[in-house]
């Protein structure tokens, strides 16, 4: 749980930064390949949360921000079902 916490608040940050650290820690094998793909699947929703607020932010474009959310809600729930049938088989 720590992992995740650091790598989601990381992403806040830099969602690369918290790619490479998922990565290098993978390829030392301090963690398994489930909670890495899980890790980087939160770094990535984070990422493109981040990247809505900032966009409405700037433009102050209601009708637009919300169909960026409503097309990256389609992308955060496609990769939460991968991460989920990953972790299973």
């Amino acid at each position: 749980i720590g992992f995740l916490v650091v790598v989601v608040v990381g992403a806040l940050a830099s969602a690369a930064a918290s790619s490479v650290l998922v990565g290098t820690h993978l390829q030392l094998q301090q963690i398994a390949a489930g909670p890495a793909a899980i890790a980087i699947y939160l770094a990535t929703v984070v990422a493109l949360l981040e990247d809505v607020v900032i966009f409405y932010t700037v433009t102050r474009n209601r009708s637009i921000s919300l169909r960026l959310a409503l097309y990256l809600l389609l992308i955060i729930v496609a990769g939460g079902i991968a991460v989920v049938l990953l972790t299973i088989v």
